[in-house]
């Protein structure tokens, strides 16, 4: 049977809107106006639930986390850009018998398996504070020339600057006695920053 044109054309609206779709970011116009006018090439989301999250009818958390990745990573290619998105883990509960927490992992997060199987690069930063070291664990790397995966860096937080350094791993003393902790390091304390005046020039 043949419809008519405007019954067509409303049949098709109809099911457009049924279908579900996530929401564009609400700051993508912004993110590519200075990604095209100021040169960026590394745009962070920190944390992604900070992202504005619409359900549609019928559509599920999970995809609505894969739609949003899937425009994200559109938006790296089309832009030439970097994105990283950071997502939080659930809090990880200490051990019962000694207080100790276990290193985060990528299934400690809600929609793990779309960030493990759609990202480029996973890595999973943990900071043990007894040590007072931060781990990050490369879980993931798409592109093998770019690096390995199921490696590890360790890094130890400057005070003064509010950065992390490079460091290693060793028998450290304390007054409290002997523990693990960062060694070989060496701190950089130069500012690093622009002044006022440069930083706001980006977003003129």
């Amino acid at each position: 049977m043949l419809l008519p044109p405007l019954r067509l054309q409303a049949l098709r609206a109809r099911r457009r809107r049924r279908t579900p779709q996530a929401a564009t970011p609400r700051h993508a116009p912004e993110a590519r106006q200075v990604v095209r006018r100021k040169g960026v090439r590394i745009l962070v989301i920190d944390p992604m639930n900070r992202l504005e999250q619409r359900l549609e009818p019928g559509q599920t958390e999970m995809d609505y986390i894969t739609d949003t990745l899937n425009k994200l990573g559109r938006f790296a290619t089309r832009n030439q850009c970097l994105v990283i998105l950071v997502a939080h883990p659930r809090k990880v509960n200490r051990n019962e018998k000694d207080g100790t927490r276990r290193r985060v992992e990528m299934n400690d997060i809600n929609g793990s398996a779309n960030f493990a199987n759609m990202s480029d690069f996973c890595l999973v930063v943990d900071r043990n504070d007894t040590k007072q070291i931060a781990t990050i664990y490369i879980e993931k790397v798409r592109f093998k020339h770019l690096g390995s995966a199921h490696t590890e860096a360790k890094f130890v937080y400057n005070h003064l600057n509010g950065r992390y350094w490079p460091c290693e791993e060793d028998i450290i003393h304390t007054p409290q006695g002997e523990r693990p902790g960062p060694v070989n390091t060496q701190f950089d304390n130069e500012n690093w920053l622009k002044n006022n005046e440069e930083q706001g020039r980006l977003f003129e």
